[in-house]
């Protein structure tokens, strides 16, 4: 791959991460404008979310991406000599992106939490419970990213070797990666993918956990109450499935790449690409279907556990959910 190449694709990462930032960072200005006093919370996790995404990206295009684009032009723009900067930005890239699908697995736990909670006893659930539960995992997430990132991996980097031999991979494999620079984050890697296919997991669980119930009192139903219940499933899986498998399919796709011994920039830059393209979705995803996915599932576990429970039980009752 000439340098000229090198150069053009280099222009085009950071020209498209930067509008990738810059859309989400508009999405999120929109949402929290947009939203009610009753939805402002929810907005704020939003914010959380998208903000991760923006600064894991704007990280990886003004910092990272020069680290498997190998010539010199690149290191020249930025003004640096040395990797040591590339190696504390990797880290930090991969802590950033280990966080984002924590924080996508801490929705969806909130959610399922949630919806088990109603269709079993009648219990008044605010926005702000949620929220908590929500901003637990993602502490926690955070913390350990964090330290895997700064502390253990950096202070282990045999320790890794050893960890990667023993699925007869070499540091070699991963170190021009796009996810990945360097042994020591070979190891993130491993466990960025591990925790993706459990939050594409998780996210499958409640779709299914959802076409259940909606079968189930199908029969029972309204056509008005069954067209609701197929618009949350609708939105359960473009709010989750899709951006999770734009995050996973880059991880894949460039641990095939390496594994398989290829050497093109062009490839890289495709995963790069691919990479990013989960925001763009996620943002266009929180702009259409925010209100109405909330309003859904409102109105959808309102509905089963006043047709399970409730009806099991003899009783006439109601569940509350607050706008707080």
């Amino acid at each position: 791959m000439s340098d000229c190449l090198e150069k053009v694709y280099f222009g085009i990462l950071c020209i498209f991460c930067g509008l990738d930032s810059a859309i989400v960072l508009v999405v999120i200005l929109m949402v929290i404008y947009r939203s009610p006093p009753s939805m402002r919370l929810f907005s704020y996790s939003i914010l959380n979310i998208l903000g991760w995404g923006m600064f894991g990206n704007i990280s990886h295009s003004v910092i990272v991406q020069p680290r498997y684009l190998t010539s010199s032009y690149c290191f020249e723009v930025l003004g640096f000599t040395s990797s040591m900067p590339f190696q504390v930005a990797a880290n930090f890239h991969a802590a950033t992106k280990m966080s984002h699908v924590h924080v996508c697995i801490g929705i969806y736990l909130s959610f399922l939490l949630r919806g088990l909670q109603v269709s079993t006893k009648p219990v008044s659930i605010s926005n702000k419970t949620v929220f908590s539960v929500w901003l637990v995992n993602h502490g926690v997430a955070q913390a350990v990213s964090f330290v895997m990132a700064y502390i253990v991996l950096p202070e282990n980097e045999t320790t890794m070797g050893t960890i990667l031999n023993s699925f007869n991979m070499t540091s070699d494999m991963f170190s021009n990666t796009v996810i990945c620079f360097s042994q020591t984050s070979s190891y993130t890697f491993g466990a960025f993918f591990v925790f993706s296919c459990c939050s594409l997991l998780i996210t499958a669980v409640v779709v299914l956990w959802t076409l259940v119930r909606v079968k189930r009192l199908k029969a029972a139903m309204t056509e008005q109450s069954y067209d609701t219940q197929k618009r949350l499933v609708i939105n359960l899986v473009i709010f989750t499935g899709l951006p999770v498998t734009f995050i996973i399919l880059p991880s894949f796709v460039t641990a095939l790449v390496n594994l398989h011994s290829f050497d093109d920039t062009f490839l890289f830059f495709l995963c790069a690409v691919l990479s990013v393209a989960h925001d763009f979705i996620l943002s266009f995803a929180m702009l259409t279907i925010i209100k109405p996915y909330r309003e859904a599932v409102c109105d959808v576990l309102s509905k089963i556990y006043m047709k399970t429970v409730c009806k099991k039980n003899g009783a006439v009752g109601s569940v509350v959910i607050e706008n707080k």
